[in-house]
């Protein structure tokens, strides 16, 4: 049996972009993995490119199923998985050579559930941007330290400005190493196109007793263009962000009776942000605009908790993320003048319109 399972999901996904990523997972200095790659119903070229990658190296075991998404493909993946330990990776992205290696090590040494890695993002092979935990490896253990890591999962923001999570991606499935029985106890949403991967990775820090952070970087994102988590049609957006909005707001008393009720109103700030964007860019009429703003401010979620929302401790902390948070939220706060302005000056103040 390998000691850690990779799941990868595939669908249609450029062969020479595919290639790179499996690549990634075999050059591997830890040897002793398996990739457990579920073909989605892609077309014939991709599923015979990975029939032919797995008759060249057994550690791929190719599964082959109907088009369901990619949190379907995860889950079955997960259904499939044997090993001590499970790993995510889009079939876009990298892994850094000694990702697994750094991983198994400091889980091992310190008795760890999850293992966190730095992770960058790529841009026509260029790096335009990295997402790291403060210098160094970081063993986060009970209450007082594994609060703040789901407090800052949940809002993307810190609360001490000396947080060593610095930036690290904490609301993804990548860059990380999770134990599998904690993994496994749970299946990421089918009903959620965008962001589902948070909701699980919500779900399994409440079950980490201890997680290693680490800032070396060990994972690449690919910015594809048309990717499916960068799709910029406006109307898409809308639908996707409603939807993880009804599956995110359905554990409303759960996180609140946890003590995080200041970082789930954030969250739910941030989607109500991309759906304002998102009515801006697809409706032209003023007008229109308004009755959009009026109607999506009258959902239940935002209007019970938009107006509760408590930014002190995160100003202190990150001043600078948190501005553009304080000025919509001070326009909430006004409400109903905000209602009576919001399809004229919002537009103006966040997308220069």
């Amino acid at each position: 049996m390998a000691v850690i399972d990779v799941i990868i999901p595939v669908y249609n996904t450029a062969r020479e972009v595919l290639g790179r990523s499996l690549g990634s997972v075999r050059r591997q200095s830890f040897v002793d993995w398996r990739a457990i790659v579920v073909d989605d119903g892609s077309r014939s070229e991709t599923a015979e490119y990975l029939d032919s990658t797995a008759s060249e190296d057994p550690r791929f075991l190719v599964i082959h199923q109907k088009n369901a998404g990619a949190s379907a493909a995860r889950n079955r993946g997960l259904d499939e998985s044997t090993s001590p330990y499970v790993s995510f990776v889009d079939s876009d992205d990298e892994l850094s050579v000694d990702f697994f290696q750094d991983a198994i090590r400091e889980l091992e040494a310190h008795g760890a559930d999850l293992y966190v890695a730095g992770i960058q993002l790529a841009q026509d092979h260029t790096i335009v941007r990295t997402r790291q935990a403060r210098e160094g490896v970081h063993v986060l253990s009970g209450e007082e330290d594994m609060r703040p890591v789901l407090d800052y999962a949940i809002s993307s923001l810190p609360r001490r400005a000396d947080s060593v999570l610095g930036s690290a991606w904490m609301a993804r499935l990548c860059p990380k190493v999770f134990r599998r029985e904690i993994a496994c106890r749970f299946r990421l949403n089918t009903g959620v196109r965008i962001s589902e991967d948070s909701l699980f990775a919500f779900e399994t820090y409440t079950e980490c007793q201890t997680i290693v952070v680490d800032s070396k970087i060990g994972y690449t994102v690919n910015l594809v263009p048309n990717s499916l988590s960068r799709d910029k049609d406006p109307k898409r957006t809308f639908d996707d962000q409603q939807d993880l909005l009804a599956a995110f707001s359905a554990d409303r008393d759960r996180w609140t009776g946890l003590g995080f009720a200041d970082a789930y109103r954030i969250r739910l700030l941030m989607i109500f942000l991309t759906m304002h964007k998102a009515i801006a860019q697809m409706t032209p009429s003023p007008g229109e605009r308004y009755r959009r703003y009026r109607t999506l401010l009258q959902t239940d979620a935002f209007r019970e908790d938009l107006p509760r929302i408590d930014l002190s401790a995160y100003v202190k902390a990150a001043p600078g993320r948190v501005t553009r948070h304080k000025r919509v939220m001070s326009a909430i706060l006004k409400l109903p003048g905000f209602l009576r302005t919001a399809g004229v000056w919002l537009d103006s103040l966040f997308y220069g319109k």
